[in-house]
C-alpha cells in the first residue's frame, strides 16, 4: 500500500484529479454504449431469426395447402364430369320431350 502525498496537492494535482473523475464518467459511458451496441445487435439477430422461422412455416404450409388443392381437384375431376355427362343427358331427354310433346 501506499502511502499518501508527504505535501499538500498543487492547484496541477487538483486540475489533473478531476479529469480523471471526467474520463472515468466518459470510460463509463463508452462502456454503456458498447453493452447496448452489442443488445441491439442481438436484439436484431433474434429479430431475423424469428422471422426467418415464421417465412420458413408459412412457405411450408403454403406448399402443402398447394398438395391438398391438388389432390383434391384430382378427386373430384371425376365426379365434375360424371355431373356434367348426367347434365347433358337431362338436357337431351327434356330437348326430346319437347319435341314429342309439340
Amino acid at each position: 500500500m501506499r502511502p499518501g502525498p508527504r505535501w499538500p496537492g498543487t492547484p496541477a494535482d487538483a486540475a489533473a484529479g478531476a479529469q480523471g473523475e471526467y474520463s472515468d464518467r466518459t470510460a463509463e459511458a463508452v462502456r454503456v454504449v458498447h453493452v447496448l451496441l452489442i443488445v441491439w445487435i442481438a436484439v436484431a439477430v433474434l429479430v431475423l431469426l424469428v422471422l426467418g422461422i415464421l417465412a420458413y412455416s408459412l412457405l411450408g404450409a403454403a406448399g402443402r395447402l398447394s398438395r391438398e388443392l391438388r389432390g383434391l381437384e384430382r378427386d373430384v375431376r371425376p365426379l365434375l364430369a360424371d355431373a356434367q355427362a348426367t347434365a347433358e343427358r337431362a338436357s337431351a331427354q327434356r330437348a326430346e320431350r319437347s319435341t314429342t310433346d309439340s
